[in-house]
Parts: structure tokens; C-alpha cells; sequence
């Protein structure tokens, strides 16, 4: 199976945390010559998994490139975070019952 070359500042996904629920997206700053991808402080062996990770670790097993499911995936996980950090209490009711009736659509509160 030949590998893909990917080169600095191509974009690759890292599920984050104990059972992978957190996306971080992230570009490559560097290739080395022997074809291992810098991510910041991470570097990635040509296959995409994690270079000198232990078994104890938080960090990822390995990355994968980036696509338009993953973007969205991370983008839903961005707005829940925000929405579970809103303080309703400062809105007005008009603009609660809105929120309401949209959130209704999707969910019964």
C-alpha cells in the first residue's frame, strides 16, 4: 500500500482524550527528509501514527487527513461547547421563545 505524501501546511485530524471525542485539526509545519509530518509539538511517522507514544498517553494514536465529515464533525462539537456555556438568563423572552421553537423542532424540552 503506497503512502500519501502530504507536505507543510496540509491540514490532518487528531481525535483527542481518553475516548476520542475531541477533534483538533491541525497543519503540518514541517516535513523531515525522512518523510515524518511536524504538527506543532507532535511529529507523525509516514503512516500518520504517533511517533514515541506510550501506551498511558493522552495524545492520539494517530492522524488522519482532513475531510468535509470531520470539519463538520468538529464544528458541531464547537457549537455545543458554546451553547453549554450561554448564559440564557441574560435573553430576552421574546428571543427565548424563539430559541425554543427552534430547538423544538429538533428535540422535545
Amino acid at each position: 500500500m503506497e503512502l500519501i505524501k502530504y507536505k507543510a501546511g496540509d491540514e490532518l485530524a487528531f481525535e483527542m482524550g481518553f475516548t476520542g471525542q475531541t477533534i483538533v485539526i491541525r497543519k503540518i509545519t514541517k516535513v523531515t527528509p525522512s518523510g515524518r509530518y511536524v504538527c506543532g509539538s507532535v511529529t507523525l511517522n509516514p503512516d500518520l501514527s504517533l511517533r514515541g507514544r506510550d501506551s498511558f498517553s493522552v495524545l492520539p494514536l494517530s492522524a488522519k487527513p482532513v475531510t468535509p465529515k470531520i470539519r463538520e464533525k468538529r464544528e458541531r462539537q464547537q457549537l455545543v461547547k458554546f451553547l453549554k456555556n450561554v448564559s440564557f438568563n441574560k435573553f430576552d423572552l421574546e428571543i427565548l421563545r424563539k430559541i425554543k421553537r427552534l430547538i423544538g423542532e429538533n428535540e422535545t424540552i
